[in-house]
């Protein structure tokens, strides 16, 4: 936690944040390797347009883990739903079978 001199894309910049000094390597070193895989692949050193791009692609994975999260969510309340139908209908059939044998 504290003051960090952040130097990424050719920019030098120091940030004061309460995010753990571990934490926030990792954040940079994940940030740091995408920009270098972008600054590859597109071939161009433009810092704008790569910048851009690495919050582009962050974005994506943002975007793709939430769907996935809600897919799973829903997924879980449908499985959820299925045992209730399922422990329902065994109570009922218990019961039905206990009140005919009367």
């Amino acid at each position: 936690m504290g003051k960090h001199q952040i130097d990424i894309l050719g920019t030098s910049f120091n940030l004061e944040s309460s995010f753990d000094d571990e934490y926030l390597k990792q954040l940079l070193n994940y940030y740091e390797k995408l920009v270098d895989t972008i600054e590859t692949n597109s071939g161009t050193s433009n810092q704008l347009y790569i910048s851009i791009m690495a919050g582009l692609a962050l974005l994506d994975e943002l975007f793709k883990i939430k769907k996935e999260k809600q897919e799973l969510k829903s997924e879980l309340q449908n499985k959820d739903v299925s045992k209730m139908e399922e422990l329902t209908l065994d109570m009922i059939e218990k019961l039905s079978s206990v009140i005919t044998d009367d």
